[in-house]
């Protein structure tokens, strides 16, 4: 796909500040039907053993592989999205309906879509609902820990680099082409005029690594899902079961400055300075705690951008860090 940019275009591009949650839901579901799709143990397991009758229509819908629904993937917030799910237009179902009956037989939801949309879509953002609730509800803290890592990771090159460095790494499947925006094996041969609407660019926690996918919400702002690096397992630790305490008292005070410092996102040299430390003993206190998996480390050009880990989101939530100095 081709994506043709405006000036105006260009001038509305953002970063999503919250998860894309349906997209979340319908990723994982997904995985969940995918075997060979690794780091998804055992919460595969675990997950298919709590499916309802309830939960049928959204795990009927979402194949294991090819077209995914456009019209399941409305952005934000869940109940943002639930709301403008049920909303879905005839003509938006009829262009996803259409896709899939080219690749593979429609699931039951498909007739029933077609006899009485407004039925079919209430009983869908019900099965969105009690799916979220048992699959992806007691995980949400490390999947928004990973997603606030991905996006202050670009937010930091964008800021280094402009919109174009930005556009230029955001992913190894896209290439980026002034003025034209080129997303390698995804819908090829179609062409996408954003036409002053802008693009929204979120980071996609649960979405397979090799490829970046657009969303075309109907009449909204079209949504860029380009995966983070670096995926949660979603059999580490909830929150809960992270030691509450004194959170100096478990690293040492400096390394509780340190990972509080981390979580707004900061290089060495930014973490050196904010904790009034030489730049060297900030470095080896974040080695530290990123081979304790509370943070994460990706090198950008001559510097390094510290993030959060989810364990390390985790371990500050649980224990309600505050400055201890």
């Amino acid at each position: 796909m081709l994506i043709v940019f405006t000036e105006r275009d260009l001038a509305r591009v953002r970063l999503a500040d919250t998860p894309h949650t349906l997209s979340e839901i319908t990723f994982s579901v997904r995985a969940l039907r995918r075997r060979e799709v690794a780091g998804f143990e055992p919460w595969r397991g675990q997950t298919r053993s709590r499916l309802t009758p309830e939960m049928r229509p959204l795990v009927e819908l979402v194949p294991s592989h090819g077209w995914i629904p456009d019209f399941m993937e409305p952005g934000g917030r869940l109940s943002d999205g639930l709301t403008a799910l049920r909303a879905v237009s005839a003509t938006d179902v009829s262009f996803d309906l259409a896709r899939i009956a080219a690749e593979r037989r429609p699931p039951p939801l498909a007739l029933d879509l077609v006899a009485d949309r407004k039925q079919a879509l209430d009983r869908l953002a019900e099965a969105v609902t009690a799916y979220h609730m048992v699959a992806l509800a007691p995980h949400w803290p490390r999947i928004t820990a990973a997603f606030d890592a991905g996006r202050a990771a670009r937010a930091r090159i964008l800021a280094a680099g402009g919109l174009d460095l930005l556009l230029a790494t955001l992913h190894p499947s896209l290439r980026w082409n002034p003025p034209v925006l080129e997303l390698a094996g995804y819908r090829d041969g179609e062409r996408l005029d954003l036409g002053g609407r802008g693009l929204l660019i979120n980071p996609g926690v649960l979405a397979p690594y090799p490829r970046a996918s657009i969303i075309l919400p109907g009449g909204s702002v079209p949504v860029l899902l380009a995966p983070i690096w670096e995926r949660p397992s979603l059999a580490a630790a909830d929150a809960h079961s992270v030691p509450a305490g004194d959170l100096a008292g478990l690293l040492g005070t400096t390394r509780a400055r340190v990972i509080r410092a981390v979580a707004a996102g900061c290089t060495t040299t930014e973490l050196a300075r904010a904790l009034g430390i030489a730049p060297a003993t900030a470095s080896e206190h974040a080695t530290v705690l990123r081979k304790s998996g509370l943070i994460s480390t990706q090198r950008h050009r001559n510097s390094v951008l510290h993030t959060l880990t989810p364990l390390g989101a985790a371990l500050i939530a649980a224990n309600q860090l505050s400055d201890p100095s």
